[in-house]
């Protein structure tokens, strides 16, 4: 059994190699692992490990250079710790918890074909390094594990039932994404709860089917309708003042990629410059009239800098805390350790990131 192989030496040397690799990992994710159980999330990457075994050669060495770096792993810690405190079974909540967590790492290696995104954790992506058609079949494959593992329970038709409706919700907004890359504010909430909030619930709306708990559910997800959107601002945000990991400071404007900021720059727009700024965009995500690109993105930086984005993305952000805060009070109580975890580290990004450089940039 797994539980067995996590001996005290497997922990150790893990450990040593985290210590190793915490060097080069950025702050954001140092942040967040010390707001949860540091063998939880050791015994997560040991179970993800063990998974990505049954995949072919090829997929395999895709897949463990992928987990080789393998973020916070919030969804599946949540998971894990949620099982834990209702009381279920150590093996049972592990085989979910990982399930949770092969999903979002799925939708990360999909989601960067989408994007032609060719970084990934401070280095080149799956869809980089190894090409699109590996990183399509990696993603797959990796999602039919997820499936595998998300029903070795006595309550499978359940479990699939969410699983696969949580996922469902990822997929459309991420679909959406596609269609209308920059929404106005309501349809960018709807996107992000669809694509974010979907699969920060999901660990916890499993763990309390399987402890037969299913009435709690709706709290858990009333809480995270508004904590996902502050997760997916504040790393838009970071995208603005490089500390995301990406490449450059505001690579989401040069690759035209979806963030909140630019989404509510454009809604400021008036008297053609809608138009002007949507053909630029189109011209850059279809590589056609490449003519002074790095003229045209610093204009657009700047303008960017300039609008009331900046003020009024904060104050959403604050309101979107707010209601966050609110329904706190609803959460299921035999959760709260759990929650309180995760509340905490989302208070320190909403704290921090009002001290970003973003907030104070000055651009000529």
């Amino acid at each position: 059994m797994l539980e067995e192989k996590v001996t005290r030496t497997n922990l150790r040397k893990i450990r040593k190699d985290e210590v190793g690799r915490a060097q080069t990992r950025n702050d954001i994710e140092s942040k967040t692992s010390s707001h949860f159980n540091e063998e939880d999330f050791l015994k997560l990457r040991i179970s993800i490990d063990e998974s990505l075994e049954t995949l072919e050669s090829h997929l395999n060495k895709a897949a463990n250079y992928h987990f080789q770096k393998p973020g916070k792993q919030i969804r599946g810690l949540l998971g894990l710790s949620s099982g834990k405190h209702l009381s279920v079974d150590d093996h049972v909540i592990l085989d979910w918890a990982t399930a949770v967590e092969l999903l979002h790492n799925a939708s990360l290696i999909h989601d960067d074909i989408c994007d032609k995104d060719r970084n990934r954790r401070g280095r080149p992506s799956i869809f980089a390094k190894y090409g699109e058609h590996t990183a399509l079949c990696l993603g797959d494959a990796i999602v039919s594990l997820s499936f595998h593992l998300c029903c070795q329970n006595d309550k499978p038709k359940e479990m699939i039932k969410l699983f696969s409706d949580r996922m469902l919700g990822a997929v459309s907004g991420q679909a959406c994404e596609r269609i209308n890359i920059y929404p106005n504010w309501d349809n960018y909430l709807k996107i992000t709860r669809g694509k974010t909030s979907s699969l920060l619930s999901l660990p916890i709306e499993g763990a309390l089917i399987l402890a037969e708990k299913t009435n709690k559910c709706d709290q858990v997800k009333a809480y995270f309708d508004y904590a996902g959107p502050i997760f997916q601002i504040t790393n838009d945000i970071r995208n603005f003042d490089g500390s995301d990991g990406a490449n450059h400071i505001f690579s989401d404007l040069w690759d035209c990629r979806p963030n909140a900021i630019i989404s509510l720059f454009r809604s400021y727009l008036k008297n053609g410059s809608v138009e002007i700024f949507d053909s630029w965009v189109s011209d850059r995500r279809t590589n056609q009239n490449q003519t002074n690109q790095t003229e045209l993105f610093n204009y657009w930086r700047k303008k960017i800098a300039d609008s009331p984005a900046r003020e009024n993305l904060l104050k959403k952000l604050n309101q979107l805390y707010s209601m966050s805060q609110s329904n706190l009070d609803e959460f299921p109580k035999d959760l709260a350790p759990i929650i309180k975890s995760f509340n905490s580290w989302l208070t320190a990004e909403v704290t921090s990131i009002k001290n970003t450089p973003y907030f104070n940039i000055n651009i000529n």
